[in-house]
């Protein structure tokens, strides 16, 4: 089949954007399931649900199509966490206090995040700012560290009679919810929806679920990011566009490995990001 669901779970309006503009682009061919929009009930309640979700969307896609557009790709832009890839995310608050160690390691992990983000883009690196709060004020206020999105909320400071200034920076969190995911297990429950097709991991995803996927439930191959260094969103869609413009063409001669290159042609920065597995 060449059609391609994309399923992700947002985290906001702005999250996972290639997904919307991937969609655009290849039209009628592509559907989009959001996981976010699935859950309910308790943590089990929840994520049967957006595994059940994601079982009648596949397989009603598969049903309406001429069999030349059958769903071939499942497109799964979630968050990797140990084990699998998250179906869901939990928000939180948290509060770092500056100066402390702990605001020293944020800052050096949101700069690793701003290099991967420039190196991706093509752009020069930036100077490291000597501070969190500096780099919040100068460089950015919503990054991603270690798996979580730290969004600023606030910073307070207060000095102490000692005549020492601290700080306390509030963040709204998002981090992938360990109690909502789909690994190993989940998806022996729903090998169905992988049998026979190919399953692609812009995020990256775990060796133990690919050997699964492939060997237990049927997937006729998987595609994933090699490394987890940040890529712009942007280059994402570029990349992703061409990859299933090419897919999804009428004749369908091209195979998915042809589509692959000819992505990498076009999106030349991201060259070797992904690799395509298959037993």
């Amino acid at each position: 089949g060449r059609g391609v669901l994309m399923s992700c779970s947002r985290r906001d309006s702005s999250d996972v954007a290639h997904v919307g503009d991937v969609a655009r682009r290849i039209g009628e061919r592509m559907r989009v399931l959001d996981l976010a929009t699935c859950g309910g009930g308790s943590d089990d309640d929840s994520t049967s649900r957006r595994l059940a979700a994601l079982v009648r969307v596949a397989e009603e896609r598969g049903a309406r199509m001429a069999k030349a557009d059958e769903v071939g790709i499942l497109h799964l832009a979630l968050s990797a966490i140990p084990g699998g890839v998250a179906l869901a995310h939990r928000p939180g608050v948290s509060s770092v206090a500056e100066p402390s160690a702990d605001a020293d390691h944020l800052l050096s992990r949101a700069c690793a995040w701003m290099r991967a983000c420039a190196a991706s883009s093509g752009d020069p690196p930036p100077i490291v700012p000597p501070s969190l709060g500096t780099m919040l004020a100068t460089h950015a206020s919503c990054f991603e560290a270690d798996g979580v999105r730290y969004e600023l909320m606030a910073t307070h400071t207060q000095r102490f009679g000692s005549g020492e200034l601290v700080a306390s920076h509030v963040f709204r969190t998002h981090v992938g919810d360990p109690s909502a995911v789909l690994d190993a297990t989940a998806a022996h429950g729903i090998r169905q929806v992988f049998r026979g097709r190919i399953v692609v991991f812009p995020y990256g995803v775990s060796d133990e679920l690919v050997d699964d996927l492939l060997r237990v439930c049927g997937a006729k191959a998987v595609m994933r990011r090699k490394t987890f260094e940040e890529i712009d969103e942007g280059m994402l869609s570029d990349f992703f566009g061409v990859l299933y413009d090419v897919v999804c063409e009428e004749e369908g001669r091209r195979s998915f490995a042809d589509a692959l290159c000819e992505a990498e042609r076009d999106v030349p920065k991201l060259t070797g990001r992904f690799e395509i597995i298959a037993l």
